[in-house]
């Protein structure tokens, strides 16, 4: 059994061919478009083998001013904690490196006097800067000019980090010692042992946060500097 089907043509007009009941009822769409319609001598059934290809038209829908603003004030509020990380892990990494560089350089100092057979000393030049020189550190200490003293080396930590001195530190009792800031670290070369202190260290803090430092500490225990990391004045071994 037959009935009739009608479709909208691509161009706006309507078009009546001749269906089995069974392909008008597959053909449901509110809007349907028929390409490629073969017809012969104008009239309107389709040729046997006949090929339509029925397209359904989908609706598109817009947006609403409030949901473009709620996806704008939830993607500001995404950025705002990304960002916040992404500093925090920047200082993270930033006060380590400190911590690694100065022990690096200690450790560099050390050598340095073995290799030389003479005295060295390390002592904090400005908030960013170590300079080790050839004397006692007595004698570097006591003379602020540093005048006539041979200078060995010298490092400058990036900023915002910065060489703590005494009255920056409050808990040092886990670092061991004394802050080398105040006496300045003396390298004596020794047979079989290492020419760094017995003890003591140098810490250091990123800006102006103060739960945020690290330091190169020298312990009795131990034959080199180690790195640390201090958080809240708690430190640990990096």
């Amino acid at each position: 059994m037959h009935t009739t089907c009608r479709f909208l043509y691509s161009k706006g007009k309507i078009h009546t061919s001749y269906f089995r009941k069974t392909e008008c009822e597959t053909a449901r769409p509110a809007f349907v478009r028929v390409d490629n319609l073969v017809c012969n001598k104008g009239k309107d059934e389709l040729l046997g083998g006949l090929q339509c290809m029925i397209v359904s038209q989908k609706h598109k829908s817009g947006v609403t001013l409030m949901e473009v603003m709620a996806v704008v004030a939830i993607m500001g509020i995404l950025s705002g904690l990304g960002v916040a990380g992404l500093r925090s892990a920047v200082a993270n990494a930033r006060i380590k490196d400190a911590a690694y560089n100065v022990t690096a350089y200690m450790e560099r100092t050390a050598n340095e006097a073995r290799r030389l057979n003479t005295t060295l000393c390390v002592v904090k030049e400005t908030d960013q800067k170590l300079v080790t020189y050839q004397a006692v550190c007595t004698e570097a200490n006591k003379t602020g000019s540093k005048t006539g003293l041979t200078k060995i080396d010298e490092l400058t930590l990036e900023s915002p980090n910065k060489i703590l001195g005494n009255s920056e530190l409050n808990n040092v009792t886990a670092l061991g010692g004394t802050n080398l800031v105040g006496t300045g670290a003396e390298f004596k070369p020794r047979t079989g042992l290492s020419a760094a202190p017995y003890q003591g260290f140098f810490a250091m803090q990123y800006g102006t946060n103060t739960d945020l430092r690290s330091a190169a500490a020298k312990v009795k225990t131990k034959n080199s500097f180690v790195p640390k990391l201090g958080l809240s004045n708690a430190w640990s071994d990096l």
